[in-house]
């Protein structure tokens, strides 16, 4: 793969990429950054430790410090590509900014936007599998003592715990959209 083949064939690569996410917004922008993390988790092995300091520089420069998503609203799209980046930020050690923003937007999209319907059956699991992929992060990326990165791990899953009720209500009503005849679930 020519991008891979140096730093210089890196750089003009994000930067193409660059060119296809600025006119983006909403769920086409996150659903865009999904796929770049999809990519790079596919081919870390490629990746040069200055290449993942780029690919992560990139997703920086694009993710929004009001709700931490990778787009300017709350939506299922959003949290699938948190579910991706956090993904990648975990296999090259990067700490993840604004994790305190990145649940509460998550929690807000499983508990108070019942018209935010989900596409399908993997929708509804990233939602959830972000959180323990956040906590990942913080133990193994963030700076700070053991203790410290625990203690911030157990703040977080007592805000996800105290709103665990209503969000499972939410998405369980939501999963049966997606049974089929047989009483097995679609994934897509």
């Amino acid at each position: 793969l020519a991008q891979y083949e140096s730093v210089d064939n890196f750089r003009e690569y994000l930067a193409g990429w660059e060119k296809e996410v600025e006119p983006l917004t909403g769920s086409e922008r996150a659903s865009k950054f999904y796929l770049y993390a999809s990519y790079f988790q596919s081919t870390t092995q490629l990746i040069t430790e200055e290449m993942r300091k780029m690919a992560c520089d990139f997703f920086d420069k694009y993710q929004n410090p009001e709700n931490g998503m990778w787009s300017e609203n709350l939506s299922y799209a959003s949290t699938n590509a948190i579910h991706k980046i956090c993904s990648i930020y975990n296999t090259f050690g990067r700490e993840l900014r604004y994790a305190d923003k990145i649940v509460d937007s998550t929690i807000q999209i499983l508990k108070d936007m019942p018209e935010n319907l989900p596409h399908n059956t993997c929708e509804i699991y990233n939602v959830w599998s972000d959180f323990p992929y956040i906590y990942k992060n913080i133990r193994k990326c963030s700076p700070g003592t053991t203790e410290e990165k625990e203690e911030r791990c157990r703040e977080l899953k007592m805000r996800v715990f105290a709103s665990v009720s209503g969000a499972i209500r939410a998405t369980y009503d939501q999963l049966l959209d997606f049974r089929l005849h047989n009483g097995s679930f679609s994934t897509f």
